[in-house]
């Protein structure tokens, strides 16, 4: 910094300068908007990043025999250990691949916006995700849907943001965004 920078900067300091009430209003409201995402927004984000990363998700394991490779993925290797792991297993990763996405994709005040809207979205998604499987005709309502929504609701959890802080003191919430 040369000596006519300092001078400058020195002077900022000591002077009442206000700035102009336009810009002050305009600052404001920036801070307030983004301390304060828009909760319809958010979680419109939430359900957008847990469809793209369900839907790749059919890449490594078909859901009710739909698949985006058309082969089989990891289900024979979890069938042969049990059906029962395998639907729980199917649920664990639709659910994973979405959340994975939304711990990078999910700012720290969407965070804090969603943590009261979360458990909602969370079954919102699941039975949207049901009822899509339905419409493709590939679904069961038996113990093995059961067993899947199982798989989902532990990924749910292990994802609530009011969570995050308890995650944290156990070392497991390391991953993802940090802004």
């Amino acid at each position: 910094m040369n000596n006519q920078d300092l001078k400058e900067f020195e002077s900022f300091l000591v002077g009442n300068i206000a700035p102009p009430p336009e810009i002050e209003r305009q600052l404001i409201t920036r801070i307030r908007k983004e301390l304060n995402p828009s909760i319809p927004k958010a979680i419109a984000k939430l359900f957008a990043l847990n469809a793209v990363g369900s839907v790749a998700t059919l890449a490594l394991c078909p859901q009710y025999g739909l698949s985006l490779t058309g082969t089989m993925g990891l289900m024979p290797f979890f069938m042969q250990i049990s059906p029962a792991l395998c639907f729980l297993v199917c649920g664990l990763l639709w659910m994973g691949g979405g959340q994975v996405l939304a711990n990078f994709f999910i700012t720290w005040d969407e965070r804090r916006a969603l943590s009261r809207y979360y458990w909602g979205a969370g079954f919102s998604f699941i039975l949207f995700s049901i009822l899509a499987f339905a419409c493709f005709g590939s679904l069961t309502f038996d113990l093995w849907l059961l067993l899947w929504v199982a798989g989902a609701l532990v990924v749910v959890t292990a994802f609530d943001f009011k969570s995050r802080s308890r995650m944290n003191r156990i070392g497991i919430a390391g991953i993802g965004r940090h802004v």
